[in-house]
């Protein structure tokens, strides 16, 4: 046969170690087989690449000693891209110790010089796959590839980069009039396809709404009604201090914990944002929704929605000065309950997030709860990010600007949105005395039921089944 197994190298001893290097490099000009030892039981890291047909192919391979510790490997890629792996980042990433879902079985800062030193190497001809053997007598496997989904190489970084900001559709109302329906209320629960289609929906545009849910309020026999339903088939539902899921209705003055939970209009907002973490999704099930107003004034319940991405974007092509105070200090943001067993929920948020490339990743903004507590800001700069706030503010709920989006949800519809980048709010609607619940008090003309899903679930499965496709793909071509 003209391949080598790993069970091979791993029988070799130390004494036979010259004898191992020179069959080993006579091998790299020849193709091998996975072995069934060790190498090849456990799957690939997820990369996100496309199909193996569009990946380059290994045009050319050499290692290179730099000094008595290190060493590293390059590699030239028949699209004329280059990459250089240090060998300590190879040895540390190999999948070859680590189990089947990714977790190391060994102690990086036990590796020695010698184990992360390249001894030789072997290149599959026909799949340009690399097997690496160390010093140490021990020897790795990657897949081609793995190797140019991981490669350091600044311009494959930016467009990896690049791609998964493609993902992502910063609208405005001229671009997206209402948020689409996705699925039905029992196709959701059916079909993990219409879940991943739902996942997808909202990564693209932040927000997607879920038709056919029941139009009355009901419980199952957890008494979960169904946005709690919905919440724990996309996710899992975090329960708050306002419970697993909270009611969002007109209730007497006296009652009521916040504007929500009046008949007046809300601005756009983030839910939360004194919470740690912020709740990622936030679900909005209507089981009523409020009467069109008779006389035509606009007060009608309805849903607004804004893009934050989309305004914060606009914000640094236009008002850069304005968009560098909004996402270099943080605003505090306040929610306190001192009843008995209360609360006090205090976090420091910057209205804008951007990562270290300078990329808008999260957004966080609400007139009611922000506060000054133990705000961390200069006094020279109150006056320019007052203005620089209230430019945000308008930029998100004036109509006179395209970013605001007026939708109606109808009852049996629910909503589902990225509440780390989606601010919602609502029109003022009118109360209805028919509706009203003479035991609780409550105007039941506008009933809606929400929940709050931790966000790394949701994003958590659609990475996986992208992965799986992918993976299928490429055993495919």
């Amino acid at each position: 046969q003209n391949f080598l197994t790993l069970a091979t190298f791993q029988a070799a001893n130390m004494l036979k170690r010259r004898l191992r290097r020179t069959i080993f490099k006579r091998l790299g000009s020849r193709p091998f087989l996975r072995s069934l030892s060790t190498l090849g039981q456990h799957q690939q890291p997820p990369t996100r690449t496309g199909t193996k047909s569009s990946l380059p192919t290994i045009a050319h391979i050499s290692s290179t000693g730099i000094d008595d510790k290190t060493s590293e490997l390059r590699i030239e890629w028949s699209d004329g891209s280059q990459s250089s792996f240090p060998a300590i980042f190879l040895r540390d990433n190999c999948t070859d110790a680590k189990t089947p879902n990714g977790q190391r079985l060994f102690e990086t800062h036990q590796l020695s010089d010698v184990a992360t030193r390249i001894d030789s190497y072997a290149v599959d001809t026909d799949t340009s796959d690399v097997r690496i053997a160390w010093r140490d007598a021990s020897s790795s496997h990657f897949t081609a590839a793995w190797l140019y989904a991981n490669s350091l190489t600044r311009t494959h970084r930016r467009q990896r980069r690049q791609r998964l900001r493609e993902r992502v559709r910063v609208w405005t109302r001229d671009t997206l009039s209402a948020p689409n329906a996705v699925c039905t209320y029992a196709q959701l629960q059916q079909s993990s396809q219409h879940r991943m289609a739902v996942y997808q929906e909202l990564r693209a545009h932040g927000v997607c709404v879920i038709d056919d849910c029941p139009r009355a309020e009901e419980y199952d026999a957890n008494g979960d009604p169904p946005v709690v339903i919905v919440g724990n088939a996309l996710g899992f539902v975090r329960s708050t201090n306002y419970g697993t899921y909270f009611d969002v209705r007109s209730m007497p003055v006296k009652d009521a914990v916040n504007l929500a939970y009046t008949a007046k209009g809300l601005s756009t907002h983030t839910d939360n944002a004194y919470r740690d973490p912020t709740p990622g999704m936030q679900l909005l099930h209507c089981i009523k929704q409020a009467e069109l107003s008779q006389q035509g004034d606009g007060r009608d319940g309805n849903t607004l929605l804004t893009d934050g991405f989309a305004v914060a974007m606009r914000m640094r092509e236009q008002h850069r000065e304005q968009f560098e105070l909004l996402s270099t200090i943080k605003r505090p943001f306040t929610y306190y309950d001192l009843d008995e067993e209360g609360v006090l929920l205090h976090k420091h948020r910057y209205v804008i997030g951007v990562d270290t490339d300078g990329e808008i990743e999260t957004i966080h903004f609400n007139n009611r709860t922000a506060s000054c507590m133990d705000w961390d800001i200069d006094a020279s700069q109150v006056d320019a990010y007052y203005d620089a706030w209230r430019m945000f503010g308008q930029l998100c709920n004036d109509a006179t600007f395209p970013f605001v989006m007026e939708c109606r949800l109808e009852g049996g519809q629910l909503l589902a949105f990225d509440n780390r980048r989606l601010l919602h709010g609502r029109e003022e609607y009118q109360e209805d005395e028919r509706f009203l619940d003479a035991k609780t008090g409550h105007d039941l003309s506008r009933h809606l039921q929400g929940c709050y899903l931790d966000v790394d679930t949701v994003w958590g499965r659609l990475d996986a089944y992208e992965h799986k496709q992918q993976r299928a793909q490429l055993q495919d071509d």
